[in-house]
């Protein structure tokens, strides 16, 4: 995904891409097929920075005439316009400004030593 020319992410919706799109601060249009994708479609959309999750019998009819591939054209048109909003567009600006502010390893690593019982100068035992 190249986000200096990328308005918005349309993605396989793993973790991993939907954090790069978070940390690019690029919306998100989401269509969850299985697994832990449902959690992440719904949780860009409670943050903000990606409209309602698309359901995949919105996006793929079962019957392939013309007035159920223009719905389906329809929702995910709706998707994309929602998604483009200068409201989603800012919230996806700013957790993207939050994140670039954080240390994930650093804070991991507090984390971890926290559950081992560790204070800060100890190195856990290998």
């Amino acid at each position: 995904m190249s986000t200096n020319t990328c308005f918005h992410a349309w993605n396989i919706e793993n973790s991993g891409s939907t954090a790069a799109a978070l940390q690019a601060g690029i919306p998100q249009v989401l269509c969850p097929f299985m697994h832990d994708q449902f959690y992440w479609a719904e949780r860009m959309h409670w943050l903000g920075v990606a409209p309602e999750p698309l359901r995949r019998d919105g996006l793929f009819p079962e019957i392939k005439d013309e007035k159920s591939i223009r719905a389906a054209a329809n929702v995910l048109s709706r998707a994309i316009n929602d998604a483009l909003s200068p409201a989603v567009k800012a919230r996806a600006a700013e957790i993207s400004e939050k994140l670039s502010t954080e240390d994930g390893v650093l804070e991991a690593v507090k984390c971890i030593k926290k559950e081992l019982g560790c204070s800060n100068s100890e190195t856990p035992a290998s």
